[in-house]
């Protein structure tokens, strides 16, 4: 593989919290790591949140935010570091990874989803990462356009959440996109349509979805490309 062809500059970001010090431990024993970290044009950062926090902190690789950590501020978390990230470095790519990645296929809610075991695993994240082909539009990850509103109640079910209020966000559509946010990547261009346009979006989820982060992302794409078109 050419090194030499993949993008000028990544920044990995790996979520991960205090209560995932072992997965984040896990990961950083990895090849994959390994790689990144040895690789001159990835920069890694290990992203926390702190609500207690006046201002974001960056300090030995660790950026800690100024906001809840909790599943259900995922996507304040998400946007935040996107602002973050946008307004400190300088990169074509980020690279969001969860450290719980590294346990992904053994969770008993996964083990029947073939196509995401596929995916989401280290081999298979490492292979994209270093895969120049792999960096061809501002977003990239799994996207499935037709999700029932059944199978998100029964993740919601599957994660222990209440009952999600899909109408407040979708109205009566009965299909609504899902994307996955394990590990994806997204192109500094739109990094910048998020820093400045999805503050709104973030607590629009935090208060009726749960924080879902990765379906925030997907529908910022969907209006990042609705207005690159106009």
């Amino acid at each position: 593989m050419n090194a030499a062809a993949l993008p000028a500059s990544l920044l990995l970001c790996i979520y991960t919290c205090e209560a995932d010090r072992l997965y984040l431990e896990q990961l950083k024993s990895s090849r994959l790591y390994a790689r990144a970290a040895a690789a001159e044009r990835i920069r890694i950062l290990e992203v926390y949140a702190e609500p207690e926090l006046a201002c974001p902190t960056l300090q030995d690789g660790r950026l800690i935010l100024s906001c809840p950590e909790a599943y259900g501020s995922l996507s304040i978390k998400t946007h935040a570091m996107l602002d973050y990230c946008h307004a400190h470095f300088d990169f074509n790519y980020l690279l969001k990874l969860d450290c719980t990645l590294v346990d992904y296929a053994s969770r008993p809610s996964n083990r029947s989803s073939e196509q995401l075991n596929r995916v989401f695993n280290l081999d298979a994240v490492e292979r994209l990462i270093f895969d120049p082909a792999f960096y061809d539009s501002e977003y990239i990850g799994l996207h499935w356009q037709h999700a029932s509103r059944d199978g998100i109640a029964q993740w919601a079910k599957v994660k222990g959440l209440p009952a999600l209020d899909l109408d407040q966000i979708f109205g009566e559509r009965d299909e609504i996109s899902y994307y996955a946010g394990k590990f994806y990547a997204l192109g500094r261009c739109f990094c910048r349509f998020i820093a400045r346009h999805g503050a709104t979006m973030a607590q629009e989820h935090q208060h009726a979805l749960h924080g879902s982060e990765d379906l925030m992302i997907g529908r910022l794409y969907e209006r990042y490309c609705q207005h690159d078109q106009s």
